[in-house]
């Protein structure tokens, strides 16, 4: 296969959109790297800290976390179409999909690099790789059966939650009526002492545990190898049960989610009129805002209570899902104008190499927070992170541009595309 040959799928709009996530994704990832795992977002530590970044974590929640995941996973949803397209139907020539399952493939082996030897638990690369091998038999599903996945799967997500909710409430009244019968001294069978167990860890679990926290600390202020044994045992839970019980079927979704834009040609600007894209921008962003930022006062609020966070979590979904179709729209609207071509310049170099710079984001955490860098790990506050987090955009930012300049495509880029096509590739620009 010749260098011409190779399928090609960019679309200027889609590499701004996966610059604006990929830059996103650092905004929730680094507070994991910052801040011990149980105290990373505000809900534990907003009491402990100044209002400013009390504030500042809850714009965090609301505004970034779990969108730019789901952003994520539709534009890989996207590309793997275009890219499967290319490669079925290229002219004159037999169809080669093979190449998409050995781009999975390599996709995997990057995320078991940054998973493991880059010290980034939270890894998703390997998670996409795997749920990407699903998209390809979808490929063949009309439009209305792939709707038809988004809307029986969201329900799922939705009923789950709510099934989980009722179970804790009932188990808090049975709890309430065995510490009742306690109290008056009366004897209690096997299975209210069980049940009274199992209520009080599940609120034991809200609670954050500073013997662990001080471990944790004390880990990563150390050297790479014991951090490496420690990071190894949660990675590998998250790429595993974690993936299976929580991931799975919302990164499966998006992906759908994504498969079925492309078919409307979304990201084009041809599947809608402008007035499609601005109603679509104020009633994701509308409803998005609104109700994550009602769950998120009512989280802080009831953080100890389990009832409390179980039912605030259960309209998480019916939330994100409106704010990344509101978040897609507003892209695709702003960037149309000629005031922020050149933003988008600089915002599609950093998308070009996205995962260049998703895995410079593990390299630039463990640089600034572990023992073996410069040892900032739960010694800064949200507002000092704040700074990391925008000299590290500026860094991602300036360098894409510089480097996309010269190079056809990133570093990690140019070797993912040379080994998923089994050939070296002209890495500089004629």
């Amino acid at each position: 296969m010749s260098d011409k040959a190779l399928p090609t799928h960019r679309i200027w709009i889609i590499d701004v959109t996966r610059g604006i996530a990929v830059l996103g994704i650092f905004v929730i990832n680094v507070q994991d790297m910052a801040f011990p795992e149980s105290l990373a977002f505000y809900l534990y530590q907003g009491s402990l800290e100044p209002k400013l970044d009390k504030y500042i974590g809850v714009l965090f929640e609301i505004f970034f976390y779990g969108k730019m995941q789901g952003l994520f996973a539709v534009l890989f949803g996207v590309s793997s179409a275009l890219i499967i397209d290319k490669l079925v139907r290229r002219d004159n020539a037999p169809p080669e999909i093979q190449f998409y399952f050995f781009r999975l493939l390599w996709l995997a082996a990057f995320g078991l690099l940054n998973a493991y030897a880059l010290l980034w638990w939270g890894d998703v690369l390997f998670k996409y790789a795997v749920v990407g091998v699903l998209l390809f038999p979808l490929r063949l599903l009309s439009t209305k059966s792939l709707l038809a996945i988004l809307f029986v799967g969201f329900t799922l997500i939705t009923t789950q939650s709510f099934l989980e909710y009722t179970e804790i409430l009932n188990l808090q009244e049975r709890a309430v009526d065995i510490r009742s019968k306690r109290q008056r001294g009366q004897p209690l069978s096997v299975d209210e002492e069980r049940l009274a167990s199992d209520f009080q860890e599940i609120q034991a679990d809200l609670h954050p545990d500073f013997s662990f926290i001080d471990e944790e600390v004390e880990v990563k202020a150390g050297g790479y190898f014991r951090l490496f044994r420690y990071n190894a045992a949660q990675a590998f839970e998250e790429q595993t049960a974690i993936f299976v019980t929580e991931d799975f079927l919302e990164i499966f979704l998006y992906m759908i989610l994504g498969l079925a834009l492309a078919r409307f040609n979304f990201f084009a600007g041809l599947g809608f009129q402008r007035r499609v894209y601005i109603f679509i921008a104020l009633v994701g962003l509308g409803v998005g805002v609104l109700v994550h930022t009602w769950l998120n006062i009512g989280l802080y609020e009831n953080r100890l209570d389990p009832v409390g966070v179980r039912y605030y979590q259960l309209f998480f979904e019916l939330g994100r899902l409106p704010f990344v179709l509101g978040y897609l729209s507003v892209i695709i609207l702003a960037f149309r104008m000629s005031l922020l071509r050149s933003a988008g310049d600089y915002l599609a170099a950093v998308g070009r190499m996205a995962l260049t710079n998703y895995l410079l984001h593990s390299i630039i955490g463990a640089a600034v927070f572990y023992g073996f860098g410069l040892m900032q790990f739960n010694r800064l506050v949200r507002s000092e992170v704040v700074l990391v987090i925008a000299l590290a955009w500026a860094f991602q930012i300036v360098g894409s541009v510089g480097w996309m300049t010269r190079f056809r495509y990133g570093p990690v880029e140019w070797l993912w595309r040379s080994l998923t096509y089994g050939m070296i590739l002209p890495i500089r620009k004629r």
